[in-house]
């Protein structure tokens, strides 16, 4: 504000009291002088009435109150309906109707947060918009399942979806001198329709395949909120006609062969990868043990919610998994009391005493079991011996993440036949706790492994006959048996001398 000194007389009122800044100056000569040139900057000549109302129409970028203002509460209501009538002992036939909506990605909303624009080029952007709207899909669905044939299913489905409010990027708002900058807006849509035919085929409780084909005619504006904005750049006037999008698939055939058997199997070679992962971070850059597992297991976790979210939801036919089926062993299944517990199981308890005579044997009785007993307790000894200390426990760390992986698969193909986040429910950690009990031993750990498991089983069963022992209790009751384990009665126990230590090989 600009005041005299001396006041007298002069009253603090609208005729003497005027703000100084570049907008009060700009409104104060529109009404005084409006046709005086304001700007003259080569070829662009504007006068202080055409710049006002240009200024006017844009948003008020010296006035805080008027460029930094409030987003607005959002509300979206989401009703969905779904009908199946079977038409058949062996078919039904199915509709569905949903309207869903979909937040807009973080980067639309809030891109260049500082909305400041650069003293150079001419076209700037995109910034984010915080007042986008849920983009919003009407979706359509009849479909037919049916039984042809012993073990295989036929689904045809049509669908028919009307996405609208899509995110794009708007018509750019000019600030003269050759200067537009843009922002994201809702205005486009798309439209999807097809059909899907699906057949399902079971060989035997093992092994199945399916085979899908797919006829879909997906149209739109743009499929990439960015793609009018890229045309300005390069020259091209933005798409103003309906096109094919980027996802569209007019003929799609695919086959796929799924079975626990195959599950089985990915899982062991995941295990065997992270395993990797592990040996080169511990044995070759040489990080401690404790920090690289904790971060992939921290890795695992975010990985497996985000394939949960993002695959296994919209596709819930692919978590339902066939589980492996008991096999009863002649004669042995018959034994009393040890003939069910250990004789009339899956192929996940019996490969498991498998391992554990396969892997006593390789550590005992073996050259290779003798070198990597030796890297554990010497390293240096059985470096001068010839022995590769950083290839064996390479090795052997990998061989220990598939034997990971292959007991983690039992969760889903030997138990319940579906995944789901926090399945394991740290039984992890009682492995390690297992593995210390058994003092570093096959036998010792397979023993330990079945106390643990003992102290599960019997907290289910409690469970089940509703016993006054509250259910938080029986819940923590492997979990307390392992520190009473850990913390006392193997506290003497002795572990590999250079167990967790890293090894540099000298020269």
């Amino acid at each position: 504000m600009g005041w005299l000194r001396d006041e007298t007389g002069l009253g603090k009122n609208a005729a003497n009291h005027v703000p100084l800044t570049p907008l009060s100056h700009l409104r104060r000569a529109t009404t005084v002088f409006p046709n005086h040139m304001a700007v003259v900057y080569g070829v662009h000549r504007k006068t202080y009435a055409e710049y006002y109302e240009r200024f006017n129409d844009q948003p008020d970028l010296a006035n805080s109150k008027g460029w930094w203002k409030k987003t607005k509460v959002k509300s979206q209501f989401s009703p969905r309906a779904a009908i199946a009538y079977p038409i058949s002992e062996k078919g039904v036939i199915h509709f569905a109707y949903g309207y869903f909506f979909k937040t807009p990605d973080f980067s639309m909303l809030f891109d260049e947060t500082d909305y400041k624009l650069s003293e150079t080029g001419s076209n700037f952007g995109i910034f984010g918009n915080p007042d986008l709207k849920p983009e919003t899909t009407v979706s359509y669905e009849l479909g037919l399942k049916q039984e042809v044939a012993l073990n295989t299913r036929l689904e045809v489905k049509a669908y028919y979806r009307d996405a609208r409010d899509y995110v794009s990027s708007g018509i750019p708002i000019d600030l003269g001198d050759g200067k537009a900058y843009y922002t994201y807006v809702n205005k486009d849509y798309s439209n999807s329709r097809g059909v899907i035919a699906t057949v399902y085929r079971r060989f035997s409780d093992l092994l199945g395949g399916q085979l899908d084909y797919t006829y879909q005619i997906a149209e739109g504006a743009n499929s990439d909120p960015t793609e009018e904005f890229g045309a300005v750049l390069a020259g091209n006037e933005p798409t103003r006609s309906i096109i094919p999008l980027d996802w569209d698939q007019t003929h799609n055939l695919n086959g796929s062969i799924f079975g626990n058997f195959f599950g089985l199997i990915l899982a062991i070679l995941v295990g065997g990868f992270f395993g990797f992962i592990l040996a080169a971070l511990v044995v070759t850059f040489r990080v401690d043990q404790i920090i690289a597992g904790v971060a992939i297991n921290i890795f695992v976790l975010g990985i497996t919610s985000f394939l949960t979210s993002h695959l296994l939801k919209s596709n819930p036919e692919l978590n339902d998994a066939p589980v492996f089926k008991s096999i009863n062993l002649p004669v042995l299944s018959d034994i009393p009391v040890l003939g069910p517990v250990l004789f009339k199981q899956n192929i996940f308890v019996y490969f498991s005493i498998f391992i554990v005579i396969i892997s006593t044997y390789y550590l005992f009785k073996t050259a290779y079991g003798l070198r990597a007993r030796a890297v554990g307790e010497y390293p240096k000894a059985a470096e001068t011996l010839g022995i590769s200390v950083l290839k064996t426990r390479f090795h052997h760390v990998i061989m220990g993440g598939m034997i990971a992986g292959f007991g983690g698969a039992w969760f889903t193909l030997g138990s319940v036949g579906r995944f789901d986040e926090g399945m394991t429910g740290g039984r992890g950690f009682i492995g390690l706790a297992a593995m210390i009990f058994g003092s570093w031993h096959p036998v010792g750990a397979l023993i330990a492994a079945l106390i643990f498991g003992f102290a599960d089983s019997l907290q289910q069963k409690l469970a089940i006959l509703r016993t006054p022992i509250p259910s938080e209790f029986l819940a923590m009751a492997p979990y307390l048996v392992t520190i009473i384990v850990v913390a006392g009665i193997v506290g003497n126990a002795r572990p590999p001398q250079a167990i967790g230590q890293a090894y540099v090989k000298e020269n």
